[in-house]
């Protein structure tokens, strides 16, 4: 089995999202014109993918904004047989979660907003026009022979997450006091909160009611809004301020806190608190870490009463060459609610984290998830979910084969000569990959019907 042929299987078990099964054959075919069109990926580029260009074209974008068929499914599909082949029974369910922000440049495109680009220098705070999204991926971590290597990241949840327009000058009000209200209902954590929510009840519909999830962020998710809601079987780590105010817990009857107060940059500088030292998977080698742990924290303002654990890793050092001088990157503080795991394991999750970013990468510079000209409120929505799920697609169809047929035993897993020192193959090189088996295997002249109920038979 090659690489499309297991990208078709795992296709097939989408069809339940679909009412029609047109729909279906031009759902599979958006999957592999999004990964196999070069340049602009727009609904255009697709159309000369498949030779249609001399017929007519509405019926492609029709399918992202008026056939009834929900991504959700498409995921949750992704997910299950991630969780069933990918995953070992031992294997801690890990989800990395973020936003991100791409460019658009019509004034009429639905939930645009003005918005803080993340690219301006720290001196001079640009703004730009465009859409920000919530992303959910599922880390697949691998450790052969007792040593961590690279994880993978699958994308399971990918949605809008527009600011609420602020009214304007004419505004009564009635309108402004809607505002308020809705400003504090629709922000990024109450739609960080119902996706950990969401997954959390995933996971138990599946059948996995009694794994515990960790849920692995960055220092935007480190406020009361996501700790005070999280749900039962759900851990969070994530990075925190280093000025944050933590206490211990009073020894006086009548108080809960204790009236001393710590911050995480002062357990850095504390040498009472003895530093350990750790082997961990970091830029793609296993680099030595150090790091100091305090158990039993409170955090007053952000989780009252509920106990954490304060890590800090120390600076990494790294050389931009190999004659150069050693550098030290910033310390970092993690706060976990995760209070029985092994702490070397938690920093290990949260390096992890940086998975997600490559996933952004890829989704904005190889698969040109805002390239996509769609002005219509549904397209709008759908068509980065299908560029999403994309993307999932063929990282798992990767991970299948790789588990299936080892890295050595078949020639697809077999990387280029210039990966001699890399562990993952990138989502650039699949692609290539998928083009020449088209290429060579596949009838292109045969419709996508035929060829479903082929590969089904």
């Amino acid at each position: 089995m090659n690489l499309t042929m297991q990208i078709l299987h795992i296709i097939l078990t989408m069809q339940v999202a679909f009412t029609q099964v047109r729909s279906f054959n031009r759902f599979g075919f958006m999957i592999f014109a999004i990964l196999c069109t070069a340049g602009r990926h727009t609904i255009t580029s697709f159309i000369f993918f498949a030779k249609q260009d001399h017929r007519d074209w509405t019926k492609f974008y029709r399918f992202f904004s008026k056939r009834k068929w929900e991504p959700a499914i498409c995921f949750d599909k992704l997910f299950e047989i991630a969780l069933k082949e990918a995953l070992h029974e031992s294997d801690d369910v890990i989800f990395a979660l973020d936003d991100f922000r791409v460019e658009k440049t019509g004034k009429t495109i639905p939930h645009a907003r003005y918005q803080l680009d993340p690219k301006s220098p720290p001196f001079c705070r640009n703004l730009i026009w465009g859409h920000r999204y919530l992303h959910a991926t599922l880390l697949i971590t691998q450790k052969k022979n007792g040593m961590w290597h690279a994880a993978r990241s699958m994308s399971v949840r990918l949605q809008l997450a527009p600011h609420i327009k602020k009214p304007g000058k004419n505004a009564s009000e009635a309108d402004w006091q809607a505002y308020e209200v809705n400003k504090k209902e629709y922000n990024l954590c109450q739609y960080a909160s119902k996706m950990i929510w969401a997954l959390r009840g995933l996971v138990n519909q599946l059948g996995y009611a009694h794994r515990t999830i960790k849920i692995v962020a960055d220092g935007g998710y480190c406020n009361k809004t996501i700790f005070r809601s999280l749900p039962r079987g759900v851990d969070l780590i994530v990075r925190c301020r280093k000025d944050a105010k933590l206490c211990g817990r009073s020894l006086e009857k009548r108080k809960f806190y204790d009236e001393k107060k710590f911050t995480p940059h002062e357990i850095y500088k504390d040498k009472a608190i003895p530093s350990k030292k750790a082997s961990m998977f970091y830029g793609r080698r296993t680099t030595e870490m150090r790091y100091k742990e305090k158990s039993d924290v409170y955090w007053q303002r952000g989780t009252q009463k509920r106990c954490l654990r304060s890590i800090v890793i120390h600076g990494i050092k790294y050389r931009k060459n190999k004659n150069g001088y050693t550098n030290y990157r910033e310390p970092m503080y993690l706060l976990t609610t995760d209070l029985i795991a092994d702490v070397e394991l938690i920093i290990q999750y949260y390096l992890f984290r940086w998975e997600i970013e490559v996933a952004h990468r890829e989704l904005k510079t190889d698969l040109g998830i805002s390239e996509a000209q769609v002005w219509n409120e549904t397209s709008v929505e759908k068509c980065p979910q299908t560029i999403c799920i994309a993307n999932s697609v063929i990282k798992l169809a990767h991970v299948l084969l790789e588990k299936k047929y080892g890295s050595e035993d078949h020639n697809y897993a077999v990387p280029p000569k210039w990966y001699a020192n890399r562990k993952r193959i990138s989502v650039a090189y699949m692609r290539r990959r998928l083009r020449e088996e088209l290429i060579d295997d596949l009838d292109l002249t045969m419709s996508w019907k035929a060829l479903f109920e082929k590969i089904a038979a």
